[in-house]
């Protein structure tokens, strides 16, 4: 039984720093979606309440873009590319460096 770190604890610990942010991300998500949702809900309630008024604002000039789509959109982007370059920077030190130095 080893009582130090070894180079699969670090990649072991790596992974699972991933597996949480991506955990973490998908809360976010799920919660600015639901925040969305209730300002959509909010917004068009005010819409037709102006166009019952005689306000000349349509529902159809009511743009609606949530924060949770462009954050899904990066993570999609960011988590995969981030990882790679992470254990591949790893390996190679650890392969390379370390292995030479030590």
């Amino acid at each position: 039984e080893v009582s130090y770190i070894t180079a699969l604890n670090v990649a072991f610990a790596i992974s699972f720093i991933y597996v949480f942010a991506a955990l973490v991300e998908f809360a976010l998500v799920t919660h600015y979606d639901a925040v969305h949702q209730q300002q959509q809900k909010y917004t068009i309630n005010n819409a037709m309440k102006q166009i019952a008024g005689g306000d000349n604002q349509s529902v159809s000039d009511i743009k609606f873009k949530p924060i949770s789509l462009a954050i899904d959109k990066w993570s999609k982007i960011i988590f995969p590319s981030s990882y790679i370059v992470t254990v591949v920077i790893y390996f190679v030190y650890y392969l390379y460096i370390y292995q030479h130095t030590g």
